[in-house]
């Protein structure tokens, strides 16, 4: 069906299929550079006039922008697209959409705003007697932040059981991957590898790679503080499927975890090495809480090499 649908692109005189399937093909086929595709995509959609297809397209950039950690257009654009959606009235696109403003405070280290978002989103869902486990993990990632795993853990938990239920694999597995998050976060090695092993089941259902990597370098990193072989090759694997992408907040990641690791093996001119770069990255994205979390196993480190017998 896919291939059969390409042979009508382009097809700019009509504006819906055109831009379905310039949509569409971000998803589907190699494209490039992805951010570049939907940044067409949307300038398409501008050049019509046509508000729905400017939040279509807007989410599907801002989306991008945030893969790639281009956090301050990121919130400039959903400013945009929040203007849009309250002007045609679109309260599901509007959630959606505080969702995405949410999570860019989050990853900017406005813990403040990030809680009054969430907390916006919270009263307007039960207003219209909507429900949504994102909302549920922004909450619990603000707790995590703030130093309240425990408040965390207690969100997400209750959410798992009822989107497996519903063979929503991908919102059962963000639940346990919170989860797994605020239970290291605890000092709770075995429940966060617990937690992240389910994750990582229901991603493999999933069939989705980024998705599956997501997990699984979290999983790895689990491994590897429990002392598990092989998982420093492992999260290398994992870092290098994130280079390839460009995506630089789970490139930061990665390099944290690896850094935490390398120095938890006493390799610590590895985890210098590791935790620069990622510092680097976070210093160019604006994150902040990211970048003193590095900041602070950087400080922890000894001034010369040491590698432990």
């Amino acid at each position: 069906y896919w291939n059969a649908l390409q042979a009508y692109y382009p097809c700019e005189h009509d504006p819906e299929l055109h831009h379905a399937i310039h949509y569409l093909k971000g998803y589907l086929s190699s494209v490039g550079d992805l951010l570049e595709w939907r940044e067409a995509e949307y300038q398409f959609a501008r050049s019509t006039g046509d508000p729905v297809l400017q939040i279509n397209a807007l989410n599907s950039l801002t989306e991008a922008l945030a893969f790639y950690g281009d956090y301050a257009r990121l919130m400039r654009l959903l400013s945009e697209l929040r203007g849009l959606c309250e002007q045609l009235g679109d309260y599901i696109q509007l959630l959606s959409t505080m969702h995405g403003q949410a999570y860019g405070y989050l990853q900017q280290g406005l813990l403040d705003e990030a809680q009054m978002e969430s907390d916006a989103i919270a009263v307007l869902e039960r207003e219209r007697g909507l429900t949504s486990s994102y909302t549920y993990w922004l909450q619990a990632l603000v707790y995590r932040w703030r130093g309240e795993p425990d408040r965390g853990l207690q969100l997400l938990l209750p959410q798992v059981a009822p989107m497996e239920l519903q063979s929503n694999w991908h919102a059962a597995a963000t639940m346990l991957d919170g989860a797994a998050l605020c239970s290291y976060e605890m000092g709770n090695l075995p429940d966060a590898l617990r937690y992240s092993e389910d994750a990582l089941r229901l991603r493999r259902r999933e069939i989705d790679a980024v998705r599956l990597h997501y997990t699984r370098t979290h999983h790895a990193f689990y491994r590897a503080m429990q002392g598990a072989p092989n998982t420093l090759e492992e999260l290398e694997e994992c870092l290098q499927y994130w280079r390839k992408l460009r995506w630089r907040p789970w490139q930061a990641n990665t390099l944290y975890y690896l850094g935490e690791v390398y120095a938890h093996q006493g390799d610590f001119e590895r985890a210098r090495t590791c935790l620069q770069e990622a510092m680097t990255l976070n210093q160019q994205m604006g994150r902040s809480l990211s970048l003193q979390r590095c900041q602070a196993v950087l400080h922890r480190l000894p001034s010369c090499n040491f590698r432990s017998p």
